[in-house]
């Protein structure tokens, strides 16, 4: 082969395929997407207002426990003011009360775990219907801007990517507009 064949051999293979498309990645945080949808905040804010005075009562309760045990050691320890060698609560009865606070313990420990538990399914039922419709907004983003393939990152069941493109903010917006009511 002459030397200047194979130069327009290789030249032409070097020059791109006609048609040839390029490949347009892009990436979104299904995480913070959430966050920002007006989805998401509203979930945030009802989520709030519905177990936060469940979780202040259990507080104010776990404190009264705590003044309750604390009087009780204060007391056991007190001498009585007419009879100097005996204590106020004498140790029988500082068991017993020690034992219904213990008690009352067990309760609020079981309460709050409950309490716990039924807003984490809460939080992952809201979080799980937002996600499935943020994935369709992601697969019609996709398709209607160009994009071959748009990985999720910030979700637990994908593999974190770094792409070159983030859509994260566009994602939100147009999200926004197809399911949030218009004010």
């Amino acid at each position: 082969m002459k030397p200047a064949a194979l130069w327009i051999s290789i030249l032409l293979l070097a020059q791109p395929v006609f048609g040839q498309q390029t490949v347009k990645t892009g990436v979104v945080n299904l995480q913070k997407a959430v966050a920002e949808s007006v989805d998401g905040r509203g979930a945030v804010i009802r989520l709030r207002h519905e177990f936060e005075p469940q979780e202040t009562k259990l507080e104010r309760l776990a404190a009264k426990l705590k003044a309750d045990s604390a009087k009780v050691e204060e007391d056991s320890k007190r001498r009585s003011r007419w009879f100097p060698w005996r204590h106020v609560v004498t140790a029988k009865q500082k068991v017993r009360r020690m034992g219904s606070i213990r008690q009352r313990e067990q309760k609020l420990t079981a309460d709050g775990e409950r309490l716990r538990s039924i807003f984490e399914k809460e939080r992952d039922r809201a979080i799980d219907g937002i996600e499935s419709r943020m994935k369709i907004v992601i697969g019609q983003y996709s398709s209607e801007y160009g994009y071959s393939a748009i990985t999720v990152a910030g979700d637990a069941r994908s593999a974190a990517t770094i792409a070159d493109d983030d859509v994260t903010d566009d994602i939100v917006k147009v999200y926004n507009r197809t399911y949030s009511p218009i004010p």
